[in-house]
């Protein structure tokens, strides 16, 4: 009699179990459970071949962003393009300075993936490549709302900052293209004027990336 393993269609592999389809193929993954996917940057072209022989998967959780699922051939896949994810910004005090970049900020997305009935739980960093479009920009004394730290930001960037101008602005909130790796900050009248003198005044700048 074949062993009792065998006869509930259950296989053994080097890394441990793995269950058998109902074709009769056993069901191959690449990741571990809990393992992390290579790290990439908004604008990347990614390809995880998750796992072969095939017939049936789900997902939960949240994908990598412009990333999707998909089973060809047995084989299930996790592609896209990596794209916008959230907001690199920062709020710096009169006459100092700060050189923000896309690639100080970034968000990790953890999800699960069910295939055949078997469950792995995989994870993805992803980091900024360009400050994709300025939101806000203003030199005065702005408020900031919702505003994480700089620390914050570098470990989960999906927070918008929600910037309004205050009562005292150098020409208010500028809007402008964006499509840059960093961009200096500079704090100081010389290059906003002096909206309200004799008051301490702060910059405040916020990006999507």
């Amino acid at each position: 009699m074949a062993p009792l393993l065998s006869r509930l269609g259950i296989g053994r592999s080097g890394f441990g179990f793995s269950k058998r389809n109902v074709g009769g193929g056993v069901i191959t993954w690449n990741y571990a459970n809990n393992a992390t996917l290579t790290q990439g940057k908004t604008t990347d072209v990614v390809s995880f071949a998750i796992a072969t022989n095939v017939t049936s998967f789900s997902s939960s959780g949240t994908l990598p962003t412009g990333t999707s699922l998909s089973l060809a051939g047995g084989t299930l896949t996790l592609s896209g393009t990596l794209s916008q994810f959230g907001y690199a910004a920062n709020s710096i005090q009169e006459n100092t300075s700060y050189t923000l970049s896309a690639a100080d900020f970034g968000v990790t997305r953890t999800f699960t993936i069910t295939a055949n009935g078997e469950t792995r739980t995989l994870n993805h960093r992803q980091i900024g490549n360009l400050l994709i479009s300025k939101t806000f920009e203003s030199y005065g004394t702005p408020n900031n709302v919702n505003f994480a730290s700089l620390a914050a930001q570098q470990n989960d960037a999906t927070t918008n900052p929600s910037f309004t101008t205050g009562a005292c602005a150098a020409g208010g909130q500028v809007l402008s293209g964006g499509g840059v790796a960093s961009v200096f900050m500079n704090a100081n009248n010389s290059l906003y004027g002096d909206p309200c003198e004799g008051t301490g005044k702060k910059l405040n700048v916020s990006y999507t990336i």
